[in-house]
């Protein structure tokens, strides 16, 4: 048996742990707090028995509602000079810098005294990582 451990509020997965018992759902919740180190609080940690076969991991798959789902592609973005628009909510932008930030506001902007082009990382709860480019001219 395997168990789904995620995040309550985002259904964000944390991990997958295999178990050799299959009738012992103790082993999943005594797990979930030393199981990975991105677990910053268990209070808001559950677990889901799964039986497929299918490889499950934060890259492809969450949970809503107890639910599995797999994630699909971001909408379409909207691109301007040094503007990349219509990003979802909540989304987690990486910078070229390494600089990680969360989107709220449907935009992310930047500018610069020479003309470049820029890759910006996005990632989601519910969407497919992406890297896009976005351009600003002088």
């Amino acid at each position: 048996m395997k168990y789904i451990i995620y995040k309550v509020g985002t259904g964000r997965i944390v991990s997958m742990l295999n178990a050799s018992d299959t009738d012992d759902h103790e082993i999943a919740r005594l797990t979930i707090a030393g199981t990975n180190d991105n677990v910053e609080d268990d209070r808001f940690v559950d677990y889901l028995p799964y039986e497929g076969n299918e490889d499950i991991s934060d890259a492809t798959h969450y949970l809503i509602d107890g639910q599995l789902m797999s994630k699909t592609p971001f909408p379409p973005f909207g691109y301007g000079n040094g503007t990349v628009s219509r990003i979802p909510e909540w989304t987690m932008v990486r910078w070229p810098d390494g600089e990680e930030t969360i989107e709220t506001d449907g935009f992310v902007e930047f500018s610069s005294n020479v003309s470049m082009t820029i890759q910006l990382t996005m990632f989601h709860t519910i969407y497919l990582e992406k890297t896009v480019e976005a351009e600003y001219v002088v």
